[in-house]
């Protein structure tokens, strides 16, 4: 537990850095961007396809610490280094070396035996990182080009979407899905938190969409939040998604409307925000 916290303190130090260095506002949205590129494919390697797991010994479920463990690797660390990377405008030798310094993480968390492969294969890692690197290093270049003129529609729709998945999904996590407040049930898998991402993580990227598509457009946060709850009340009666109680209920409801009035400021920061210089 002690190594995943020494990375979870080095990723949020770089990010902390880098937004500072930089004094660009635009990164935060920009890096939890970079964080919801990952999620589709940890979704099916980690979910559908049950690559690793990791060994936290926080939850007595391994699906529950796999998702923990798999949110300071690749939703934390690996997009705080893309960001640096991209911040920075680095040249691409250093996609090499930080990949190099990710594949010695791994292979020390394999030794430790807290990073456990299935069929996963260290390379694997050595070759996919610097395909992330570039992606978040074009995608902030073309970001800025633009610093005279808003962004195209597009291109803000993609940030806001990805960053939309990475904070809401985090966050259904932590406040609710670990502690069983909701839960989907689809009967796919066994294991019923694994059953349960395989339906909600999905649910998320619809979530995504709605939300994204509604800030752009400028419609009221009470329709955006009333499209969510009808999509929602359509899986209660197909007797897939259920509540603890009311009051996970009312916590659910909350926080997706926070999400939207978060999206709504990163949409804000990212059209108003002055650009700095690159790199």
């Amino acid at each position: 537990m002690i190594w995943y916290i020494m990375l979870s303190g080095i990723s949020i130090s770089i990010i902390i850095y880098t937004i500072h260095k930089h004094n660009d506002l635009r990164l935060l949205p920009f890096f939890l961007a970079l964080a919801g590129i990952i999620y589709p494919f940890e979704t099916v390697i980690l979910v559908y396809l049950e690559a690793y797991h990791y060994k936290l010994d926080i939850f007595e479920n391994i699906y529950k610490d796999s998702v923990t463990g798999n949110f300071v690797s690749n939703l934390l660390a690996v997009p705080a280094a893309s960001l640096f990377i991209a911040a920075n405008q680095l040249r691409y030798r250093w996609f090499w070396i930080i990949s190099g310094i990710f594949v010695c993480i791994e292979i020390l968390f394999t030794h430790l035996n807290i990073f456990l492969p299935q069929w996963w294969k260290t390379y694997y890692t050595a070759l996919l990182l610097p395909i992330h690197f570039f992606i978040g290093k074009k995608a902030w270049q073309t970001y800025c080009s633009y610093m005279y003129n808003r962004p195209p529609w597009w291109l803000l729709f993609l940030i806001l979407y990805f960053a939309c998945v990475s904070t809401l999904g985090t966050l259904n996590f932590i406040l609710l899905g670990a502690y069983d407040w909701f839960h989907f049930h689809a009967n796919l898998y066994e294991d019923s938190f694994r059953d349960h991402l395989s339906i909600a993580v999905p649910h998320l990227f619809v979530f995504a969409m709605v939300i994204s598509v509604s800030v752009l457009l400028q419609v009221s946060k009470m329709f955006t939040l009333l499209i969510l709850v009808v999509i929602d009340f359509i899986f209660i009666n197909l007797n897939i998604l259920h509540f603890s109680s009311i009051i996970s209920y009312i916590i659910y409801i909350g926080l997706r409307l926070a999400i939207i009035w978060l999206i709504q400021l990163f949409f804000i920061i990212l059209r108003l925000h002055p650009s700095s210089e690159m790199k």
